[in-house]
């Protein structure tokens, strides 16, 4: 792959944002000979970084036209490693950002020689980072008794090897308890934990890597009170010299492409217990049963700090918030198994899991996939807001000025919104992003 388009001649300068500079992408043999390494950007046609908020590893995806006999003359025998170095600075700004991956190379799923062009090979393969490659090769089997932010991180920096340095925690998590690590491997440990922890206000925990190499510890509250990121305007025109610094700016905050997922499927949420729920729990040492009732409570801690459905709906005159065995689910404890002050895991599902499925499910409100210029630095857990004009002519729309501008935003789909995942899309010499990004409520209220 040549230096993207756009870039400052021999230089890392970066004319629009889909600019980019490969430093290298190194391929590192199984024996380590270190001088055998080869730098195989030349060879690379296009690739692509995936990070999310439901992954704990980045994932890269690459294609390859192999007409130096690479995989027989390195050799490449699926013990490989790797090497990821980008950079750029972003125009006049002084910013110079940085990419360095090490990874480890899964698997080579696809390979093709064209029947017109004999004397050449092309393949893909598929890296992921360290950490998550040696996961597999690992079963924990132990006992647990501490906070489970403090025991995700003991797996990750004893057992997996990763540096603490780069380990970045937001919102203190308020669940423990007292259990076994059954013999699985670290990473779904890790879920296990991170799937039954929240924070004081039941906000859930994510645990994700991004390309930066960090490993995030936060929950959606760190989210929504984080400060927004960027805007970004849906925009048909460009204004600015083309190549100049505004002309950079411009487009940094330039939506090239959305599609909106709607949803608008309340009722999906409802029956999934975003609204209402009841939570039947069984106590094997007491012989008592309870039900749990929960009703929708958390409007204060959205993002636009309104509940996403109408109180005024009914279903056979009740609520959607009273419409208690919409979902329901069933636990047993036995809170005398440590004593009367510690408890097993069952214990926190009893006081927490329908709060915390009222936060996920109210992310299903709305959801987009955007398209916008590559940035290093957009990435999930990232608060964004969305600029979406109404249906108006848009030579109109070119001629309103920024006091206006809020008068020709559609209110319903504008807003702020969480970055859920991100494709780092490298193709045709150049850098852009898909992302999907949800929301948990409205700018309007309607309640």
């Amino acid at each position: 792959m040549a230096q993207g388009k756009n870039m400052a001649q021999g230089g890392t300068k970066a004319l629009v944002p889909s600019g980019f500079k490969i430093n290298r992408i190194e391929i590192q043999r199984h024996d380590g000979n270190e001088k055998a390494n080869r730098d195989i950007a030349p060879l690379i046609t296009d690739f692509e970084i995936v990070e999310s908020l439901y992954s704990s590893t980045i994932i890269a995806r690459f294609s390859v036209k192999d007409a130096a006999n690479l995989i027989e003359e390195f050799p490449i025998i699926g013990q490989e490693k790797l090497l990821v170095e980008l950079e750029r600075e972003e125009h006049e700004t002084g910013v110079t950002k940085e990419l360095s991956l090490n990874m480890v190379i899964t698997e080579y799923p696809l390979f093709n020689r064209p029947e017109d062009i004999p004397n050449l090979s092309v393949y893909k393969f598929v890296a992921v980072s360290e950490h998550s490659y040696n996961s597999g090769f690992l079963k924990l089997s132990r006992a647990f008794n501490k906070n489970f932010r403090d025991e995700i991180k003991k797996i990750f920096i004893e057992d997996l090897k990763f540096d603490e340095s780069k380990i970045e925690e937001g919102t203190k998590i308020t669940t423990s308890a007292n259990g076994i690590i059954p013999s699985i491997p670290p990473l779904n440990a890790i879920e296990y934990f991170r799937a039954r922890s929240c924070d004081s206000d039941g906000a859930p925990l994510f645990v994700y890597q991004t390309i930066d190499g960090k490993l995030h510890l936060k929950t959606l509250t760190d989210f929504i009170e984080s400060d927004t990121y960027g805007i970004y305007r849906d925009s048909k025109h460009f204004k600015q010299e083309a190549f100049t610094l505004a002309d950079y700016k411009e487009r940094q905050s330039k939506l090239v492409d959305i599609t909106s997922r709607l949803g608008f499927a309340r009722g999906f949420q409802a029956q999934r217990g975003a609204f209402a729920s009841k939570l039947e729990t069984v106590d094997l040492s007491t012989k008592t049963f309870t039900n749990n009732i929960y009703s929708y409570n958390i409007e204060e801690k959205t993002l636009a700090k309104n509940k996403p459905y109408s109180t005024k709906f009914e279903v056979d005159e009740t609520q959607l918030e009273k419409l208690y065995d919409s979902h329901i689910d069933r636990v047993s404890v036995n809170s005398k198994a440590y004593g009367d002050n510690v408890f097993n895991a069952n214990k926190i599902r009893v006081d927490h899991e329908q709060k915390q499925r009222a936060y996920l499910e109210g992310m299903e409100t709305m959801s987009h996939d955007i398209e916008i210029y590559g940035d290093f630095s957009f990435n999930p857990g990232k608060k964004i807001e969305l600029e979406i004009p109404k249906a108006v002519d848009p030579v109109a729309q070119s001629k309103v000025t920024n006091s206006d501008k809020s008068e020709t935003l559609d209110k319903l789909l504008s807003g702020q919104y969480i970055v859920i995942a991100v494709q780092h899309k490298f193709r045709n010499d150049e850098y852009y992003i898909t992302a999907k990004v949800k929301r948990d409520s409205f700018e309007v209220g309607f309640a």
